[in-house]
C-alpha cells in the first residue's frame, strides 16, 4: 500500500509539471552597422537569458576569447559594443524551445527564428557561421540553402563551448575564418 502510494504520489508531481516550465524564449539579434557576418548559435543560456547578452556564461564558452584573439576589444568595451563594431551580427537558429537546464541536447519544441528575413534585411551580410553542430543541425532543417540564392556563404565551425573536445588553439585557428571574411569585407567596402 505504501508503495502504491508513492507512486502515486510521483505520478501527481509529475502532473504539476507544466510542458512550458522550461520554455526559453531567445534573445533579440545584436546588429551594428553593415555586418558582414552573422554567428548564429543555438539558443542561449541560461545566465544569457537573464543577463539579456549573448555567450554570458564565460567560464563554460569560450568565444569571447576567441573574438579577443581576432579582433582588437577597447577598453571598458560592452560585448555587444565590441561584437557590431566588428561588422559581426550575433542570434541564434531558434526563437524559443522548451530545454531543461542549459545542455543543447536538452533542447525540444523549438521554434526557429526568420533567419532567411533577417538576411533580407540586412543585406550587408555575405556569410553565415554556424556556432556548432546542433546550430549547422537546426539550421539545415529550417532554412535550405536554396533560401538564399547562393547570395550567403554558410560556414559550420565548431562550438565555442568548452565542452567541444577541441583544444582552444585548435578552435581559434578554425574561427580566424571570420576576421578573414571581415577584412576582405572591410576592404571591398572601402571605398
Amino acid at each position: 500500500m505504501a508503495c502504491q502510494m508513492e507512486k502515486l504520489s510521483t505520478k501527481r508531481k509529475t502532473a504539476l509539471v507544466s510542458p512550458n516550465q522550461w520554455l526559453k524564449q531567445g534573445l533579440e539579434p545584436w546588429v551594428g552597422k553593415s555586418p558582414y557576418v552573422l554567428i548564429l548559435g543555438t539558443l542561449p543560456s541560461d545566465v544569457s537569458i537573464k543577463s539579456q547578452a549573448y555567450y554570458q556564461n564565460k567560464s563554460h564558452n569560450s568565444f569571447y576569447k576567441i573574438m579577443e584573439h581576432l579582433f582588437q576589444r577597447s577598453v571598458g568595451q560592452s560585448d555587444m559594443d565590441f561584437i557590431t563594431s566588428n561588422h559581426i551580427a550575433l542570434w541564434d537558429c531558434m526563437k524559443k524551445a522548451n530545454r531543461k537546464g542549459n545542455l543543447d541536447a536538452n533542447i525540444k519544441n523549438d521554434i526557429p527564428n526568420d533567419i532567411k528575413t533577417f538576411l533580407q534585411i540586412h543585406p550587408t551580410i555575405s556569410t553565415v557561421v554556424l556556432n556548432g553542430g546542433l546550430a549547422k543541425k537546426k539550421f539545415d532543417k529550417n532554412f535550405p540553402v536554396s533560401d538564399f540564392n547562393e547570395r550567403i556563404k554558410v560556414i559550420p565551425l565548431i562550438s565555442s563551448s568548452n565542452a567541444a573536445s577541441k583544444k582552444f588553439e585548435e578552435k581559434l585557428e578554425e574561427w580566424r575564418i571570420v576576421k578573414d571574411i571581415i577584412d576582405a569585407q572591410t576592404e571591398i567596402h572601402k571605398d
